[in-house]
């Protein structure tokens, strides 16, 4: 049986063997066919949070034309980092219509996927239903696949606004 020691911080995954020195003597083991498992020490089970959301404006008019709101969000991860696709859901009033607002990479202002800051634009189009629009989720995905999802009440708990008003 082989044992040895392995860095905690080693990434997890197949490395390959190495050959071996015992007693002296150069023992090729072929290993080049066979691979290694190796298991991270430190495994991330964590999901994202969220530091910081807003958006700008809280009221919109679009009974003469289409209006932008723009959203920011500060999302944290552990190790994994911060997948692509966070989405942020609204409803309408009659739960009829809904507008998905969606953070990539590439909406990444600051910082990095382990503490970055996201900036997206929502357009409501002329005549989109009025009223008062509810936050439905924030949902956020790290690259180790751990997930979670923040309701209305969740995110008014933490302090974040959950409302904006639609005016036609």
């Amino acid at each position: 049986m082989l044992a040895g020691k392995v860095n905690r911080q080693i990434a997890g995954g197949l490395w390959p063997a190495r050959p071996l020195l015992v007693q002296g003597l150069k023992v090729a083991l072929i290993l080049a066919l066979f691979l290694m498992p190796i298991v991270s020490a430190v495994g991330d089970t964590t999901p994202p949070s969220v530091v910081s959301f807003e958006f700008e404006p809280k009221v919109v008019d679009v009974s003469r034309a289409d209006q932008n709101i723009t959203f920011t969000v500060q999302l944290k991860d552990d190790l994994g980092g911060i997948d692509a696709g966070q989405e942020l859901r609204f409803f309408s009033p009659s739960g009829k219509q809904q507008i998905n607002i969606f953070f990539y990479d590439s909406f990444l202002v600051s910082g990095d996927m382990l503490n970055g800051t996201y900036v997206n634009n929502m357009t409501f189009s002329e005549y989109s239903e009025s009223g008062k629009w509810h936050l439905y989720w924030l949902e956020m995905h790290d690259r180790a696949g751990n997930h979670l999802a923040l309701n209305e009440t969740a995110m008014k708990n933490l302090g974040f606004p959950t409302m904006l008003e639609v005016k036609s």
